[in-house]
């Protein structure tokens, strides 16, 4: 099986055989602007946010607790554990037809040694990243456009660290939190040298020169470069943000350009200082 390709997949029926990639970062980075963007290339499907890396953590922590499949021997329970693990990403993208799959999940980039060894090859995770304090700013913009709405994660016996701006953002950057935890898998994932498997995509970097930042995407993925409208960037991945009790969470505008948002305006400089920034993958941008 050579690296590009994904040998739990079958062919799409064309010549090209059929490409299974990964798309993983922080939240409020721009990856549902990236994954739509992407999408106007006719050879790549990009998933909304995926169950597909929690089903198979579910399924392999099952085998390994079940008594019937202890039970086995070893050597052919873990032969048959991978088989089925491989049918299950075989079967999961059956109905896709487009020659190029990015699964989208912030869990990729903890999963790294798992599913490299059910593709029998490295994997490659498209990251889209962003200041942490923006990030922050971010989730803390929506909350203040939606004052009625309790943010993702936030627990009806814990309000008190939920009512302060300080408290909010430490809960959000908690190890069991919605940027947190993708963060800390990114950090995991550096410090084991896993690096090279991650393609970090700045969401400055994407704004401000949306055509380099992908033609760096496709060089990563080793793929022919392809002319985007960033003028006119139709969303077709959808998501219902009432799951996530954020309206307007993946909601994109049609133009890329820079946000122009100052995290400062939301985020002062007395709790800004307990967050890092970019440094974490500063060194790793290609």
């Amino acid at each position: 099986m050579n690296e590009g390709n994904d040998g739990a997949s079958q062919s799409t029926g064309s010549a090209q055989p059929r490409q299974l990639h990964f798309l993983g970062g922080l939240p409020r980075s721009g990856s549902t602007l990236l994954s739509n963007i992407l999408m106007q290339n006719p050879a790549f499907h990009v998933t909304a946010t995926s169950g597909l890396e929690a089903l198979l953590q579910d399924v392999r922590l099952h085998w390994d607790q079940a008594v019937e499949f202890r039970a086995m021997p070893t050597e052919e329970s873990e032969r048959v554990k991978l088989q089925v693990l491989r049918h299950m990403v075989q079967g999961y993208f059956a109905h896709i037809e487009q020659p190029v799959i990015l699964d989208k999940s912030r869990g990729w980039t903890g999963s790294i040694p798992f599913i490299e060894k059910i593709l029998s090859r490295k994997a490659r995770i498209v990251a889209p990243v962003r200041d942490v304090r923006a990030v922050l700013a971010s989730f803390e913009k929506l909350r203040q456009r939606q004052p009625l709405k309790s943010l993702q994660g936030e627990p009806k016996d814990d309000a008190v660290s939920w009512s302060s701006l300080e408290g909010r953002c430490r809960k959000l950057f908690s190890d069991t939190s919605p940027v947190g935890t993708p963060y800390r898998r990114i950090r995991d994932a550096l410090r084991r040298g896993f690096g090279d498997r991650i393609h970090f995509v700045d969401f400055d970097d994407l704004t401000a020169d949306p055509a380099q930042t992908l033609n760096g995407i496709y060089d990563f993925l080793g793929l022919p470069h392809f002319e985007h409208d960033f003028d006119h960037v139709e969303q077709k991945t959808t998501e219902n943000d009432d799951v996530f009790q954020m309206p307007g969470l993946h909601t994109i505008r049609s133009k890329v350009e820079p946000a122009g948002d100052d995290w400062s305006a939301y985020i002062p400089p007395e709790v800004a200082r307990h967050f890092p920034g970019k440094e974490l993958w500063a060194s790793h941008k290609r």
